[in-house]
């Protein structure tokens, strides 16, 4: 069975959960939250998250331990299913073996199923996520060290011919498949020849790609990421028919339209918009921020839905071509904001316990020169100046032809839908701060500016009215503005508590 739902621990919420002991989820919450996933969401599978954060490495013989009742009658890695996220030790230097540790705990999870549910359990975990996947050889690497230094292991001599399996016991599974996650231009346009590469190599019978549309959106601009996101599919298509074995995707969804739309009111819209896609993420904002008979029965209805078939996308090297002109000149433009996001992230709440971004343990994000936080605070940044990233760079689109941005609307279906519930959140009051006065302390160019000017522009040369249009858009807007007058007169606590509310009001935090 393929999971239609996988719970993830994004921490885009901006409520708080009911259960919680805390603002801030980790350690023992996160484990009781994942049970809470399967047992009152209904979500099929849940991410258990290594890159990025601390993760409990014991958590199967947690659940199986704290909830037996439950996980008698849903068996982990049959019924409900737990996926890890690796860190990618290409990218995270500082804490790379991580990945060593969490693949070492995969083994002694089986051991503690088998002891669970009988000798010849299933493997409760046998699948693990390799974040931003940009060649075969991350996920090569990766599946090999399992299969050699973790399962080939039981067959070293340790003393005389006495081996590591009759010393430890048996090392279960021998192999465990490795997803990739596709979260940029260059993942994203090479899916279909790295996935080839890697099921060549690997010899599995399925696959499963994950397709990131969050990071990309930061990174390429919203409209990018979503053409990306579907030269992908469509690479991923036709390598299934080229090989004849099942590739069955993911999509990787928050539930502001920037990042994916994908909330309890607009899951029917993203089903459309993304045929073929086999498992949708559901983050903390899509639980935690709706109530929850509302956010459970949308979860049923997804995990209910058909997949249906993946639309080939035609002219791909033109559709590439098109996305590459809107990303670089987001890029460029965001070049000119990047001040004014870092000086707003501080003001961000934190909503689980997550490594830094910089210093001797962090990581980053990054769009061209513009060193970023990660994408749920800098959606949160441009929602709190009341400027929604949805609309970054979107002046880019009157330098397109007739042909080329018939592709952008036949490749991105609902991309006016999206844009219209962004500009419920636009504000014209905090849009002026921006330009006339800026943010206490903050530099923000004259030409960056021009750029923010010129996508407004745009947005209503598209027929799209900037600005509330119910009290939700209104509440929001004064929060905005009052968030941007407490910073210049000084007053951070109170801005901090104006970017809470706001947050409140739109049902994400980013």
């Amino acid at each position: 069975m393929i999971p239609r739902t996988m719970s993830t621990q994004h921490p885009d919420n901006a409520n708080t959960p009911s259960w919680a002991t805390g603002e801030v989820l980790e350690g023992e919450s996160e484990v009781h939250e994942a049970y809470l996933a399967y047992r009152r969401y209904g979500c099929q599978e849940v991410m258990w998250d290594a890159e990025g954060k601390d993760v409990d490495a014991h958590v199967v013989r947690k659940l199986l331990s704290k909830y037996p009742t439950y996980f008698k009658k849903r068996v982990i890695g049959v019924d409900v299913f737990l996926t890890y996220r690796l860190p990618n030790p290409r990218l995270e230097k500082a804490e790379r073996k991580v990945l060593m540790e969490t693949l070492d705990h995969i083994p002694m999870s089986y051991d503690v199923s088998s002891e669970f549910y009988g000798k010849d359990a299933h493997p409760p975990i046998f699948e693990a996520i390799m974040p931003f996947t940009q060649s075969a050889d991350d996920l090569i690497a990766a599946f090999n060290y399992y299969k050699e230094a973790v399962a080939g292991r039981e067959d070293i001599r340790i003393m005389g011919d006495v081996t590591v399996k009759e010393w430890l016991g048996e090392v279960n599974p021998k192999t465990i498949n490795i997803i990739p996650l596709f979260e940029d231009r260059v993942g994203l346009t090479n899916a279909g020849s790295i996935m080839e590469s890697y099921m060549k190599h690997s010899g599995v019978s399925y696959a499963r790609a994950f397709i990131g549309r969050s990071d990309p959106a930061m990174s390429h601009g919203m409209i990018s990421a979503v053409l990306y996101s579907k030269i992908a599919l469509s690479s991923l298509k036709r390598l299934e028919k080229k090989t004849g074995k099942p590739i069955y995707p993911m999509l990787g969804v928050g539930s502001l339209p920037f990042r994916g739309h994908m909330s309890p009111l607009t899951y029917k819209d993203v089903l459309q918009e993304y045929m073929g896609v086999n498992t949708f993420t559901i983050q903390s904002a899509f639980k935690y921020d709706y109530d929850e008979p509302t956010a459970r029965q949308a979860i049923s209805d997804i995990n209910a839905s058909s997949v249906g078939e993946a639309v080939l996308v035609d002219n791909e090297e033109q559709v590439i071509d098109i996305a590459n002109k809107l990303a670089s000149y987001y890029a460029k433009e965001l070049s000119g904001l990047s001040n004014l996001v870092n000086a707003l992230a501080s003001l961000m709440p934190s909503r689980r316990a997550r490594r830094p971004h910089r210093g001797i343990f962090g990581y980053g994000r990054s769009s061209g020169r513009a060193t970023l936080p990660r994408a749920i605070v800098f959606t949160a940044a441009f929602y709190t100046i009341g400027f929604p990233p949805e609309l970054l760079g979107l002046s880019a689109l009157s330098k397109l032809s007739e042909k080329e941005l018939e592709l952008v609307r036949s490749n991105f279906r609902s991309m006016d839908s999206e844009l219209k519930a962004a500009a419920n959140f636009f504000s014209w009051d905090s849009f002026n701060v921006i330009k006339e006065d800026g943010i206490r302390g903050v530099k923000i160019s004259s030409w960056a500016k021009e750029y923010l000017e010129a996508d407004v522009k745009q947005v209503e040369q598209m027929g799209i009215d900037l600005g509330p249009k119910d009290y939700a858009g209104m509440k929001h807007g004064l929060f905005s503005f009052m968030s941007l007058m407490s910073l210049n007169q000084g007053r951070v606590d109170e801005a901090a508590s104006h970017v809470m509310e706001a947050a409140v009001v739109r049902r994400s935090l980013g």
